[in-house]
């Protein structure tokens, strides 16, 4: 059976032995906190062009305008809605107390590989179902 747990794990042990291989884990840490939420926000996608639009959670945020811009409350929501519960997961089950130096303990350093795995995995799905949903609304309307 397969454990999210361990594959979360090993994804990010993987990234930090990488970073510390080539001292810029101290430097880097915000960047790639910032990069693995924004992923994770990807992973959202799919599930959020599923769901029937009477479940919409976009609409408790259509509610709240913070700026004149419609862009500005777009980007804010979004942000909102992707970024940060990644970056608060993250940050507590990764760099919080340095729990990171016991985890890299226990994985093992794949040279990047599995990272990668990770990154393309994220970044296809979401970008294959939009594709998909777009040529079957072209076809059907």
């Amino acid at each position: 059976m397969i454990n999210i747990k361990n594959i979360y794990y090993s994804v990010w042990s993987d990234l930090i032995l990488g970073l510390q291989k080539k001292n810029r884990l101290k430097s880097e840490k915000w960047y790639i906190l910032f990069f693995m939420s924004f992923l994770l926000g990807l992973n959202y996608v799919p599930i959020l062009l599923l769901i029937p639009k009477s479940i919409d959670p976009l609409v408790f945020f259509r509610e709240f305008r913070f700026f004149d811009s419609d862009v500005l409350n777009t980007l804010l929501h979004g942000l909102i809605l992707f970024l940060l519960p990644g970056h608060i997961i993250h940050y507590f089950l990764v760099f919080y107390k340095k729990k990171y130096e016991k985890f890299t303990k226990e994985y093992e350093y794949h040279n990047l590989k599995f990272f990668m795995r990770y990154v393309t995995i994220s970044a296809i799905i979401p970008c294959s179902l939009l594709i998909i949903l777009l040529i079957i609304k072209l076809i059907f309307n």
